[in-house]
């Protein structure tokens, strides 16, 4: 019998800021993003409860560059990608960050500038996904 798994996250909501856009040592482009999704309830005393949970979602390459030119706080997308767990140390202590690696995306907002692409676009596939992702690249924060 094969082994199967699956890893995919799929989230829609607002990007807390501007997309971080940074270069890796070997010069590739990885930009970062925060996305607010929100879980809205009635408690058991019938008041609406509502949750924002947030995201690091993170692109790479031309994707990258993409959401750093087009994106903004507030705008609204579509992310579809993989839930990866870096681990890394800050003054001794191990962590771990739990982060969506972004494979395809889709601008929600009805609101863009000129030039920039429109509501209804189509997602955007990353060329080479598992080549553009490597757990060991050095990022430079």
């Amino acid at each position: 019998m094969s082994s199967r798994s699956l890893n995919k996250v799929q989230l829609i909501g607002h990007l807390g800021a501007s997309p971080e856009l940074k270069y890796t040592q070997s010069g590739r482009a990885v930009a970062t993003v925060n996305l607010a999704t929100n879980n809205r309830y009635r408690d058991q005393q019938g008041n609406l409860v509502e949750n924002t949970e947030w995201h690091r979602v993170t692109f790479w390459e031309r994707n990258a560059e993409t959401v750093s030119q087009y994106l903004a706080i507030g705008s609204l997308i579509y992310v579809e990608g993989r839930l990866h767990y870096r681990q890394y140390e800050v003054e001794g202590q191990k962590r771990t960050a739990v982060e969506i690696v972004a494979r395809d995306y889709l601008m929600l907002d009805s609101r863009h500038d000129v030039g920039q692409a429109g509501a209804g676009e189509q997602p955007h596939p990353s060329s080479s996904y598992e080549e553009e992702y490597n757990p060991d690249e050095d990022f430079a924060y």
